[in-house]
């Protein structure tokens, strides 16, 4: 009967060892997280590079269509335009491209409502704090600026990105008729890193 108890003893966690085993798993859980977090930004910067590729898919389809750009209010002619995905011209190329039958702007932008581009629950914002929905949102949950090439010269100028800071603008024009970025992880445009912008011409 002795024998075991003492049998019974040796089998049971000390109090000693199961803090070691809690140190040990809070080390690796210590050690995991940062890998984890850098594993979920590349998840949102291809998330995102999709949506460019589908934007600019959508625009060269558009194109192809009707032999020009979407006519943006504002967008006016004779040069590059940039413009946010959240303002009113972000919205008027959502419905452009969308066709949206019941939206009488996509009917004046893409008269035949043909749909050249679908966006997903995630990607397509009902609404915002001003009451506007409609618009397009980023894997990181930011809006982002998109160009579109209205002086139909095949490039976009590399002076022609919004808000984008010199620093991080693409070394020379761009060949194509659309381009888009993203600030991505970073909290603002100002502080904004190479490592942070997601760029359909990267």
């Amino acid at each position: 009967m002795r024998y075991h108890l003492n049998r019974l003893g040796r089998s049971a966690f000390t109090l000693v060892e199961l803090l070691v085993v809690m140190g040990i798993i809070a080390a690796l859980a210590g050690l995991l997280f940062p890998v984890a977090g850098g594993v979920q930004r590349q998840v949102k910067k291809v998330k995102t590079r999709a949506l460019f590729a589908s934007l600019k898919m959508g625009v060269d389809m558009f194109y192809s269509e009707y032999q020009r750009m979407p006519k943006l209010t504002g967008a006016g002619s004779g040069g590059d335009v940039a413009f946010k995905s959240d303002d009113a011209m972000g919205r008027e190329m959502v419905s452009a491209l969308t066709g949206d039958v019941d939206d009488d702007t996509a009917k004046r932008l893409n008269p035949k409502t043909l749909s050249f581009c679908e966006f997903t629950e995630k990607q397509l914002q009902d609404s915002d704090t001003r009451g506007f929905g409609g618009y397009l949102i980023d894997g990181f949950g930011n809006t982002f600026y998109m160009v579109l090439d209205y002086d139909y010269d095949g490039k976009i100028d590399r002076n022609k990105f919004g808000e984008l800071p010199p620093r991080l603008a693409p070394q020379g024009d761009i060949r194509s008729n659309f381009a888009a970025w993203s600030r991505g992880s970073a909290k603002d445009v100002g502080s904004m890193t190479p490592a942070d912008i997601v760029a359909s011409w990267k």
